[in-house]
């Protein structure tokens, strides 16, 4: 009786050590200069105030320019600390951080992080701006949805594309994920990995969501000719939503959290531990 005891026991604890939440590992949270790849972090914004502070890298100078009427540092939704960007679906809302001088950007070769979430009912068929870093007129690294009809009928599709040049006609490198990766209502953490260098799309973009690499489709364009990304213009960003004004917005809220920027190309995305959540 008592070896059954000590044995139900067991498992319980067993079963409790097993639910607990799984650790999170992401690129540079510690200082710059020590372990984890933080000599090569750029950025790391918390998005908790809008004014970069104490607890961010940098630590000031910069500032989350919110742009349209509802798009806010918001407390409805964060993933994590306090705080989150909303943006209301509607044209040319969106949120950006400004980039001078390369300064929190590598635009050659480098990897980026962030959480993502969109509501119920806001995805739409128009190809909705997820996430853009900006350079110039011609260069830009993108993250889009896919319309439902490139997806197997269902919502949740993206596309990553390292554009080079003006048109798109032939230094790009894109892929695109063969299935759904993101569900409304739920936070994903979307992070990738470009090096100019590489010689195919494949080696160029690497795409990850919820600490797993995407499976993906080359679908356009020559990376060997990619632009040198050399001129940047007062307009160069990280930007969150719809900045162009074109109408390729969400229909509904997405809100965004914790960005990370780097100049490491290693492709051990998660490999250094931010913190313990409830990611299953």
């Amino acid at each position: 009786m008592i070896k059954r005891l000590v044995l139900s026991l067991l498992v319980v604890a067993l079963w409790f050590v097993g639910a607990e939440a799984q650790t999170i590992k992401i690129l540079g949270t510690s200082a710059p200069g020590s372990a984890c790849n933080g000599a090569n972090r750029l950025l790391w914004g918390r998005i908790e105030v809008q004014v970069l502070t104490t607890g961010d890298f940098p630590t000031s100078g910069k500032t989350i320019a919110l742009n349209g009427a509802g798009t806010a540092i918001d407390a409805t939704q964060a993933r994590l600390g306090t705080n989150a960007v909303k943006i209301p679906g509607s044209i040319s809302r969106h949120a950006s951080i400004p980039v001078v001088a390369n300064d929190i950007v590598n635009y050659v070769a480098g990897k980026v992080e962030f959480w993502f979430r969109y509501a119920s009912g806001a995805w739409n068929e128009n190809g909705n701006r997820i996430f853009t870093i900006f350079g110039d007129a011609d260069n830009m690294i993108r993250i889009q949805t896919l319309p439902t009809t490139s997806c197997a009928g269902s919502a949740g599709c993206i596309q990553l594309t390292y554009r080079g040049d003006a048109d798109f006609s032939g230094g790009n490198a894109t892929i695109t994920s063969t299935s759904s990766v993101l569900t409304a209502d739920t936070w994903h953490r979307i992070g990738i990995v470009y090096d100019q260098s590489q010689g195919t799309n494949l080696d160029v973009l690497t795409l990850y969501v919820d600490n797993v690499q995407v499976t993906t489709t080359t679908t356009a364009g020559d990376p060997t000719n990619l632009y040198a990304w050399t001129g940047l213009t007062s307009a160069a960003a990280i930007n969150f939503g719809d900045y162009l004004g074109t109408g390729i917005h969400f229909s509904g809220e997405t809100y965004y959290d914790q960005i990370i920027t780097s100049s490491d190309t290693n492709k051990d995305l998660y490999s250094c531990r931010e913190e313990t959540a409830d990611i299953p």
